[in-house]
């Protein structure tokens, strides 16, 4: 958790640089083979140094996720999207170390498996998210093709969009064939 908190800063501005998609699957296949590092270490001081690298990587993958989700909310519901976000952050403090106990209750090397195999499920996810446009690299007038994505309101519309209707500020919903209204500084597919 310190090396988390405290790489946070430098794992933030690398996914800015390299792009969020890419930390998210970096990091999520870093959290596979270094939870999967766990179960065959005995030496506590070689747990304490893999501990520092699962960190560094969970702070990468926690700040791209946090930055992706914020660049994919309507710009309607983005305040009730983070905070849904935060609460399932919350929960998972509230219930995950009792879980994690009842889990370890099969064993160390069961507590492994299934943290691993969560961090397949990240690393899966990470693949299959959509490739993120960069809106603010777009010339004036340039059409790209994005859907809208609403995961409060599960649906998705396909929006032609160029970077002047992303400056639009209308509140209509859109609909096939109009634009929708964006930041250009978020990300998108």
């Amino acid at each position: 958790t310190l090396a988390s908190a405290v790489s946070a800063p430098f794992t933030g501005a690398m996914a800015d640089r390299f792009g969020l998609r890419r930390t998210l699957r970096v990091g999520g296949v870093a959290l596979i083979i270094l939870s999967a590092g766990y179960a065959v270490l005995a030496d506590y001081r070689l747990m304490l140094g893999l501990a520092v690298l699962h960190g560094l990587f969970w702070s990468a993958v926690l700040t791209a996720s946090a930055a992706y989700m914020t660049g994919m909310l309507p710009a309607g519901r983005r305040a009730e999207g983070i905070a849904y976000w935060g609460l399932a952050s919350v929960l998972a403090l509230a219930v995950g170390p009792s879980v994690g106990f009842w889990i370890y209750q099969s064993g160390w090397m069961a507590l492994c498996v299934v943290m691993t195999l969560l961090n397949l499920a990240v690393a899966v996810i990470a693949w299959r998210l959509p490739a993120e446009v960069d809106t603010d690299q777009l010339a004036p007038g340039a059409a790209i093709w994005i859907p809208e994505i609403s995961l409060l309101e599960q649906e998705k519309v396909p929006v032609p969009v160029t970077s002047q209707s992303l400056l639009k500020t209308s509140d209509e919903k859109p609909t096939p064939g109009s634009s929708i209204r964006m930041s250009p500084s978020l990300w998108m597919k």
